[in-house]
């Protein structure tokens, strides 16, 4: 995902109720090289597409995924939810912000809780 496509989708749910969002310490010290796992780890254990050209620093991790629910649609397939997350490290506070936005407010709370969980 590039960073203009992105950026659209996040502006587009910014309704508080599509939101959720926590800070927390950092179970250790947060570096560059913390963050790039992290970001690895995270990337790969929610199956995001990092969005290019988002994150200025090596401190932040923007990504999108397509969540698949047991609840079949019209078709007949699993019905997808697409959902936003953005992590950002503060080396200094030694914690993490993360934010999950989806076009399901349920979506948006999963995703952060995994986010979290991959964090810890």
């Amino acid at each position: 995902m590039q960073a203009a496509d992105f950026t659209d989708r996040w502006q587009k749910l910014s309704n508080p109720e599509l939101q959720q969002q926590e800070v927390f310490q950092a179970g250790a010290p947060i570096t560059a090289e913390s963050v790039a796992a992290a970001k690895a780890k995270i990337v790969d254990g929610m199956h995001l597409a990092v969005a290019a050209g988002v994150d200025t620093t090596p401190f932040t991790v923007s990504g999108a995924a397509f969540f698949r629910t047991g609840t079949a649609g019209p078709t007949g397939e699993k019905l997808a939810v697409g959902c936003l997350v953005r992590i950002e490290a503060n080396a200094a506070g030694g914690a993490y912000r993360v934010t999950a936005r989806a076009s399901n407010a349920m979506v948006a709370r999963g995703a952060l809780r995994v986010a979290k969980a991959q964090l810890a």
